[in-house]
């Protein structure tokens, strides 16, 4: 960039912003600026120095105690006398004043902010002068009380000779004592270096680092609002300090970044310190280490040199693979909050309501595969006591089909060419007409039913040794199993439905994050729609072992449930079987005054329908197994309404947005199988480990070639529209 029209400009506008900001009325000025930012002792300093190229305070513990702004300029300012050409190298160090001794803020005033310390023309001579000026801003008071001014803090730079290593300290500074006993542990004041004749023009600012113990808890919370303080502008690039071997993902500055910056696009991380990771530490720090060293084994603690392959390429491509890198994880991220519906990512309602619809579809289709049963004329089905427990609204065929009970007379009164109902043998017939059975369905009653008469034949074909009054409990286990086995169906069917969305929905994600590059675009929509066919596959086998499970025993501890369930469908039964008259003008009070007779000698029938469903039929066996084999099916059909959804969540949309799942599955597909993804994983089979991601992310992340072309000709447009506006701008005298 050096000596182009881009690094001039940039150079000039940096160089009147320098201007601005020593002058206090830079509050509006939106100059880029570089922050390194992270925990204390993560090398935050060691990354100033790497890119400013002059050696800052080092320390065990906290060293930077207030913010420390180095300006870089290629050229000189020419405010101060500079030339527009390279200047010498000089630092001129400076306080930046912007909170009193008090750390409140000053107000603002025409007075500048800015007073200049000292200047350097030796890099050797910096550090010693920024902890100088760190000291006068951290002693205010003491500062001010002893007079004479800043200038008595100066390191003795007369007495050092040049790259003879740092000059001595004034007794000033000496004076103020250790560190610990300063008047403030941290503040908000800055101290600048304004660089001339720098390799770049760049502003970057190094941050306390931040800190999660100590004596005085109030000095925690000052520094974290530092940090944020700083991380909040949008103009600011967040450069994040971590340290190698330790878990990036629970330092704080990761967690702060994403807050200001969720879509990561002025946030960056930057390795520190990775000669201190051992052989036998985390394995995810080595195998990023050894990429970025380019090295085929392992790096030792204190390695500096890594082996590179011929042609020196591998470097440049592994840009590529932390690109495509970027791009799965923000898929990976951008796919879970649609499932979660995390509206506060990037996930949306939209996906998750359209799943819901789907798992309330499962709970309609599977009410239709539970028992119902035949009882004179009347139909009574295992959704007769609750419509809510289908998970579907229960207006859709009134009070009397939404309750689960329907008197088929009823039923064919409004039916065109309907069958005539008049007897227990005209609704068995009438149950086999096709307009019937289609009311039906539209109502979500079950398809297959039973009669008592049937009922009664199966429980005599079990008859045994059993008392009178007592029932075989294998009559009872065979009535449950001719509706068990039917829900297979509607759970598969459920499943399709959510894998469909899924398709879909990693259609789409992919297409936001991948469109510029359609080769990646593609290979990537083609390894996550298999990565989805096997978390289907995975959530088949985990139905059927549900499914087998429930079909395959008869079991619950929900006694209360089933016992009020049993005893409610018994009297539905019960009423459907004897259809009772209610008493209706004087005979309502007569049976009132016989009840409550009744009831003086212990006999208690709340109700006129519960005094005649305690006389005796001689159906009452089949009553009772039609009861309980109904709620037995409404306690199962509760734990299978949620048991199927959530097995789909759990194995395919939970982990349908993993991110190790999906990078996994997409090496898997673009390193051609198992075998070479291991091999590029591990880093000790075939494949050179070192360089097969970074080749293949560098194929894929080509430009579209059209939209390249399209790129290369609005270029030369610019250019050919920059000279036109350039000819039109000069003045017709420079014309001649």
């Amino acid at each position: 960039m050096a000596g182009t029209d881009y690094q001039r400009a940039s150079a000039h506008l940096l160089g009147i912003a320098n201007q601005l900001r020593a002058l206090g009325v830079d509050s509006n000025l939106k100059v880029p600026t570089l922050v390194i930012a992270g925990d204390q002792s993560s090398g935050k300093s060691s990354v100033v120095e790497a890119i400013a190229g002059v050696p800052l305070p080092r320390a065990e513990g906290t060293c930077t105690r207030c913010p420390t702004e180095v300006r870089m300029r290629t050229h000189a300012d020419p405010a101060k006398g500079g030339s527009s050409g390279a200047a010498p190298w000089r630092c001129h160090i400076k306080l930046f004043r912007s909170h009193d001794s008090d750390s409140k803020p000053l107000p603002p005033s025409g007075k500048p902010r800015e007073e200049l310390l000292c200047t350097v023309t030796d890099k050797a001579h910096i550090s010693a002068c920024v902890t100088a000026a760190q000291a006068v801003l951290l002693n205010p008071k003491k500062v001010a009380e002893g007079g004479g001014g800043i200038k008595l803090f100066v390191p003795l730079l007369g007495n050092a000779q040049a790259g003879g290593g740092a000059p001595e300290q004034s007794s000033a500074v000496k004076a103020l004592g250790a560190a610990s006993e300063y008047e403030l542990q941290f503040t908000a004041n800055k101290v600048v270096l304004e660089i001339d004749g720098a390799e770049a023009d760049l502003t970057i600012i190094d941050l306390p680092g931040i800190i999660h113990s100590h004596s005085r808890p109030e000095l925690i919370t000052m520094v974290h609002d530092l940090v944020k303080s700083y991380l909040a502008p949008p103009n600011h690039i967040i450069a994040m300090t971590l340290q190698a071997g330790l878990d990036a993902e629970t330092q704080a500055i990761r967690l702060w970044a994403r807050e200001v910056d969720p879509e990561g696009h002025r946030s960056i991380g930057i390795i520190t310190k990775p000669d201190r990771v051992g052989e036998e530490e985390d394995m995810g720090w080595r195998k990023l280490l050894n990429l970025m060293a380019g090295a085929g084994g392992g790096t030792r603690a204190g390695a500096t040199t890594a082996a590179v392959a011929p042609g020196g390429s591998d470097h440049l491509q592994l840009g590529y693979y932390v690109e495509l890198t970027k791009r799965l994880m923000g898929i990976a991220d951008t796919l879970q909050a649609h499932a979660q519906a995390d509206v506060r990512g990037a996930g949306s309602l939209d996906f998750y309501q359209g799943l819901q619809r789907h798992y309330e579809a499962y709970g309609e289709g599977t009410i239709r595969a539970t028992p119902a049963f035949l009882v004179g004329t009347t139909l009574i089905s295992c959704s007769a006591l609750s419509s809510s427990d289908k998970g579907m609204d229960s207006d859709a065929g009134g009070p009397v089909a939404a309750a689960g009970e329907m008197e088929l007379k009823d039923l064919v009164a409004d039916m065109e060419d309907g069958p005539e109902i008049e007897s227990a043998i005209d609704a068995m017939v009438a149950m086999d007409d096709e307009l019937v059975q289609l009311e039906l369905s539209d109502l979500k009653f079950p398809e297959r039913y039973m009669t008592l008469d049937e009922v009664e034949g199966l429980r005599k074909r079990h008859l045994g040794r059993e008392l009178p009054g007592f029932l075989p409990y294998s009559a009872m286990e065979e009535l449950l199993s001719r509706f068990k086995g039917q829900w297979r169906e509607q759970s598969l069917a459920c499943l399709a439905a959510v894998e469909q969305a899924a398709h879909k929905l990693a259609e789409e994600v992919v297409a936001q994050h991948l469109d510029r590059y359609p080769q990646a675009k593609s290979a990537v929509e083609s390894a996550l729609y298999s990565h989805v066919e096997c978390l289907v596959q995975e959530t088949v086998q985990e139905l059927e072992q549900l499914l087998a499970r429930e079909d395959g025993d008869v079991f619950t501890l929900n006694t209360s449930y089933y016992r009020d369930m049993q005893a409610a469908f018994l009297g539905r039964l019960k009423r459907a079987h004897l259809q009772p008259k209610q008493p209706g003008g004087e005979a309502v009070q007569r049976v009132r005054t016989a009840l409550t007779e009744l009831a003086g000698h212990g006999a208690n029938f709340p109700t006129f329908d519960d005094a005649f469903t305690a006389q005796r039929t001689r159906v009452d066996n089949e009553l009772l197994m039609a009861a309980s084999c109904l709620a037995y099916f409404k306690v199962a059909f509760k734990r299978m309404q949620d048991a199927v959804p959530m097995a789909v969540r759990a194995t395919l949309l939970q982990r349908l947005g993993s991110r190790a799942a999906l990078e996994a599955a997409v090496w898997r597909e673009l390193l051609g199988g198992e075998a070479n993804a291991l091999a590029a994983a591990e880093g000790d089979h075939g494949r050179d480990s070192r360089a097969a991601k970074a080749a293949v992310a560098a194929a894929l992340l080509q430009e579209d070639p059209h939209l390249a072309a399209r790129r290369r000709h609005c270029q030369a447009l610019e250019q050919k529209l920059t000279a036109a506006l350039k000819l039109l701008n000069t003045p017709i005298a420079k014309l001649h």
